[in-house]
């Protein structure tokens, strides 16, 4: 009888090695947390240096949370102790899934990135699927009807005199001495519009932004940073049928990343249109900010 009872404890722990039916909210406590709605990810960051610190063999856990199209959260608790990475699977406040706790051992886990998608994928897990992806993000830009963008920016709010846009097909440039010169017929190649998209797409441009278009002033002058962290910008991107503006300064001290993210998207732009003869055609400015 007692080797019966022992048989019957030691398979009910086995079960609740693969699936439990825990209460919600009885998950692993995780250190962070990432968001995803449908292809619009946030804090992606914290998912970055989970995947990192594991590499490097440090402890660490996130929490992935995938919304469903009725607004239930999903939760993939990570979390890795040095020895392999543990995924719980936590499906109990979909109502219209199957409400249900799959803890998973994996071996490995990494990033893997093409020009039109990046995948978080585990390797080496137990269950049905060697492999598992806990989080897609797809910003192929060949499958957009429509994709245009217009930034502005210059050293504050009220100056935003240099200008990149390929809805109006035009450049300007600031020459800092009381004139602007502007350049039509301006192009910029697929495979650069396509670096861009992935840029905008990382940085969740379609999420909620809080900006601000200006800064506080530095408790010291070696923390204001260069003039590049100083600049202003403004930008409107057209996608399909919609569009969005953002107006914001680049202060190089937002610990929310909002900002980090739109300009790096900005720099992005700046980056791919000085590789173009018609921006290597405008004329040098000729005055200096005092």
């Amino acid at each position: 009888m007692n080797r019966l009872v022992a048989c019957f404890a030691g398979a009910a722990i086995l079960l609740w090695g693969c699936e439990s039916s825990e209460m919600p909210g009885k998950t692993k406590n995780v250190s962070a947390e990432v968001t995803n709605q449908h292809g619009n990810v946030e804090n992606l960051t914290a998912l970055d240096q989970y995947v990192q610190h594991s590499l490097e063999g440090q402890r660490g856990a996130v929490r992935i949370v995938h919304m469903t199209i009725e607004g239930d959260p999903i939760y993939n608790d990570l979390s890795f102790s040095g020895a392999g990475h543990k995924l719980r699977i936590d499906t109990t406040q979909d109502k219209f899934g199957s409400p249900k706790i799959t803890d998973l051992t994996c071996r490995s886990m990494e990033k893997v990135e093409s020009s039109v998608s990046m995948k978080y994928v585990l390797r080496g897990c137990s269950g049905e699927a060697d492999e598992r992806t806990v989080l897609h993000i797809a910003f192929d830009l060949a499958k957009q009807d429509r994709f245009e963008f217009a930034l502005r920016y210059g050293p504050s709010a009220f100056d935003l005199q240099n200008e990149i846009s390929t809805i109006d097909s035009r450049l300007s440039r600031d020459l800092i001495n009381g004139s602007v010169h502007v350049a039509q017929g301006f192009e910029i190649p697929f495979e650069a519009k396509q670096r861009i998209y992935r840029a905008l797409v990382l940085a969740n441009y379609l999420g909620t932004k809080e900006l601000s278009e200006g800064c506080e002033a530095a408790a010291d002058e070696t923390s204001a940073g260069s003039s590049s962290e100083q600049r202003n910008f403004s930008l409107k991107v057209l996608i399909n049928g919609g569009s969005r503006e953002f107006r914001w300064a680049n202060c190089g001290n937002d610990s929310s990343g909002n900002t980090l993210g739109l300009t790096t998207v900005a720099e992005e732009i700046i980056r791919e249109a000085e590789q173009t003869e018609a921006f290597r055609s405008l004329p040098p400015v000729q005055g200096a900010r005092l």
